[in-house]
Formats: C-alpha cells, structure tokens, sequence
C-alpha cells in the first residue's frame, strides 16, 4: 500500500538511508588506499559502527591495527565490540540552547551565532596508540 503527503503531489521514499551503510562503504573506501590510514575519526557514533563493521568483515584488528572513534556517546557504543570510543556531547543542553536561539531569532531578537559547549573524551576499546609511537615503544 502506497501513500502521498498531503498536498505534496509526491510519493514518500520506498527507502530509508541510514548512516551505518555509508559508515561501511566510506571505511571500505578509505582502507583501500596505500598507505592504508591508522584511525578513522567518525562524524557521529553510527557511521563509527558502520566502520567498526566493515573492519570487522575486511579482517582488521581494531584497535591494534586501525584506531575508530565516534561523536554522540550513544547508549549503544558501551556495548559494541570492541566498546567504541567517542566523544560525549551535552545533548540536552544543546536542544535547550537551539530551541532558545530559535525562539529569540522567531520574536525578532538578535542571537549569538556560536556557542561553546564542553565535551568529553570517552575512551573505551577503539582506539590505540599510534603505529609510529607503538614502534618507538617496541624498538
């Protein structure tokens, strides 16, 4: 059964991208470049499982031989394997602040275009050293 949008004219997507298939698909693009990098730094948890997936399936060792990090701190991150490691962001406080900055811009109030937010570093099982500073260790 098919619907269209009120008064769109258009019908929906038969399809939804998410963000864990490009996560895999851009790992698999980079990892086949010489020299293969050392760490990929993802723009938000769920393309990090994405490259954490296809890792996986290309037969990497995370963290020994590829280093993966995310941003968000999703809920799900502690339970991948290995746990991801990710940037923690105040999520709440950023949806306060948007809907305030919103508000002020609706009621015709000049706002501040940036504001600074503290995160946190988590580290978890992702991420290592950096090959260079493994082999001066080892050497």
């Amino acid at each position: 059964m098919r619907s269209r949008r009120a008064g769109s004219g258009r019908r929906p997507s038969s399809s939804v991208r998410t963000p864990l298939p490009d996560g895999r698909s851009a790992a698999r693009t980079l990892l086949a470049r010489r020299p293969a990098p050392t760490a990929l730094v993802c723009g938000n948890d769920v393309l990090a499982f994405g490259a954490l997936a296809e890792a996986h399936a290309m037969g990497i060792d995370v963290p020994r031989s590829l280093s993966v990090t995310g941003f968000d701190d999703l809920d799900l991150a502690s339970h991948v394997v290995p746990p991801l490691t990710t940037m923690r962001v105040p999520s709440a406080s950023m949806g306060r602040l948007a809907a305030e900055h919103l508000l002020a811009r609706i009621a015709g109030h000049e706002t501040s275009n940036a504001v600074a937010l503290d995160c946190d570093l988590i580290l978890r099982g992702t991420t290592a050293a950096c090959v260079a500073t493994r082999r001066a260790r080892v050497g």
